[in-house]
């Protein structure tokens, strides 16, 4: 895979296209089904329902999200704690000046982005598609953009645990 002037040695199993990767959730199994071949969980299912896809972008995302929440505070948008657990925080808040834009974010608290940052992902509600998305600095130049399906927000601290496994698969050549 060439991204950004570069090359990459990627699983096959996990190539979506000519920049990115895709698994399957809740199974995490590979875009092209299990290794030994057979059935799995989401097998069937529309795509888009069930996948999480990276794509391998080399432009920096303009600000991380946990800035944007720290920015939204700041101009006094509204931010308010959802939930919390031991592991993922739950936070809904106005990005936007337009107070029809409000997004939830989720924020896994036990990993966080090269950056040092929390690890952190959003929906905005607005969004017709039923698409949350996450933007990060992956390492070698290179920024990860992910997506995927709402209904598997609540997972997000294990969905980023597999994007850093599968990520670890990933060469530069």
């Amino acid at each position: 895979m060439k991204v950004g002037g570069r090359y990459f040695s990627v699983p096959k199993a996990y190539r979506l296209d000519f920049l990115g990767l895709a698994f399957y959730w809740p199974s995490k199994t590979p875009l092209t089904g299990p290794p030994e071949g057979g059935s799995f969980p989401e097998k069937g299912q529309p795509f888009y329902d069930i996948a999480i896809e990276l794509d391998f972008v080399p432009e920096p995302a303009s600000i991380e999200l946990s800035d944007m929440i720290a920015m939204a505070e700041k101009k006094g948008r509204p931010v308010t704690l959802i939930s919390q657990s031991t592991n993922l925080d739950v936070v809904t808040v106005q990005l936007r000046e337009q107070p029809t834009e409000l997004s939830t974010i989720y924020v896994a608290k036990n990993a966080s982005y090269l950056s040092g940052k929390p690890a952190a992902m959003g929906c905005t509600h607005a969004r017709k598609d039923d698409r949350c998305s996450a933007y990060f600095a992956w390492g070698q130049g290179m920024h990860i953009s992910v997506s995927f399906n709402q209904r598997h927000a609540q997972d997000w601290p294990q969905i980023y645990s597999e994007i850093e496994r599968v990520l670890a698969l990933v060469k530069p050549l």
